[in-house]
This record gives structure tokens, sequence and C-alpha cells, in this order.
């Protein structure tokens, strides 16, 4: 894999993939000027229920959504894996070919970092950034953070910095009202999803006849 010098790294179900996925990994990138994103989806995630279509569907209308996107890599790393996939080690894998690795997530799974494995350890290996809401302001990023590690970090200009020198970094993100819940259920309904997936993204969910009743 190529070495980054600041690479960031977009983890998730992607069950599809939508254009809010695709506006989000963008605004980060230029925010942190980033020199490539990567895009992860996962085999079995830990944190959630099974997925509706399969690890390779999912894969494939990421290939395709990036396809004309310079700014964006798929990876299939946590597809190979036998494990769930821990974003511990994704994030081991990915650190060893960047100097400085961002790992991008929205608050609300941010504020549930205490759940995760070995999620202490996280800290010491990646930088964080934070993809605010609407409604959410810098500042509540402190807030969010597990009391038992609260006294880790101080508070910069920028964001939060680790004791290990990563920082927590909050990016407001555009905001677009659209979820992977919502496009599934329009398909299940047999209502158009233009507009809300890349082109080359209906046409494969179309094709293959996913999220449609059995």
């Amino acid at each position: 894999m190529q070495a980054y010098r600041r690479l960031g790294v977009l983890g998730g179900t992607f069950d599809p993939v939508h254009i809010g996925h695709l506006r989000c990994a963008l605004d980060v990138k230029e925010f942190l000027e980033l020199d490539r994103v990567m895009l992860v989806p996962s085999k079995t995630p830990p944190h959630k229920p099974e997925s509706y279509a399969s690890a390779s569907d999912r894969y494939k209308m990421l290939k395709l959504a990036a396809l004309f996107a310079k700014e964006l890599t798929v990876s299939d790393f946590e597809l190979g894996q036998s494990r769930p996939s821990y974003t511990f080690y994704t994030l081991q894998h990915f650190g060893t070919n960047a100097q400085k690795l961002f790992f991008i997530i929205g608050s609300d799974a941010f504020s549930e970092i205490r759940t995760w494995h070995r999620w202490e350890e996280i800290f010491n290996i990646t930088n964080f950034a934070v993809m605010l809401r609407a409604g959410h302001e810098p500042e509540d990023i402190g807030k969010m953070l597990p009391s038992e590690i609260t006294a880790d970090f101080e508070r910069q200009e920028v964001g939060y910095r680790h004791r290990s020198g990563n920082m927590i970094i909050p990016v407001k993100v555009t905001k677009l009202d659209v979820s992977s819940t919502q496009v599934r259920r329009l398909v299940a309904l047999g209502k158009s999803i233009r507009f809300l997936v890349p082109e080359r993204v209906m046409e494969y969910i179309e094709k293959k006849r996913l999220y449609r009743p059995t």
C-alpha cells in the first residue's frame, strides 16, 4: 500500500454508500488537508446488526462511488479478516502507512467510544477527526470524553491533545439529510433513490435487486 503523509480513515457498513458519506469525507479531507481518505467497509461490525447487503456488494458499491473521486480510495482490508471488524486493528494496519493518521468518526459514534474493543489504546495510535452534526459546537467534544481518560487530554485551540500527542479535532461537515436506512426504505417501497446515491450505485442496486422485499 502507498505511504501517505496525512491519511484519513472512514469506516462503516455503507449499506449502501450515499452522498452524505462522500460529502463528509471530502469536507474532512479539505479541512485537515489530508492526502487521501480511505473508505473501509466493515465485514462484521460488532456494534450493528447484520448488514442488509453482502460485504462484497457493499464494497463494490463503494468502488463505484469513488471511481472518479481522486480524493478517495476504497480498501477491502476488513473484508479479508476472520475476526469481527474491530477499529483498533484496522487503524493499526493503516497507521503503518501514514506519517499522520486521522480516524474520521461521527460525534454520535464518538460519544459511545467506551463500548469499543481496546478503546483506550485507540487514542495512542491515531488522531480523531470528529464530524459535528448540526447544533453541536467544538466544545461539545470534551464533554463526550469518557471520565476515565479526561485527565489524559489538554484543551488546545483546535481541539484536544492526548498525552500521546494525538489530537481530537472537531470538523463541521455539510448537513445532508440522507441516510442508508432512508435509501433502503425507498428501494423497498419501489421509489426512486436518484440523487441520494451516486448514479452508478443506483444502477448497481437496481441490477442486483438489493434491498427489495423478499
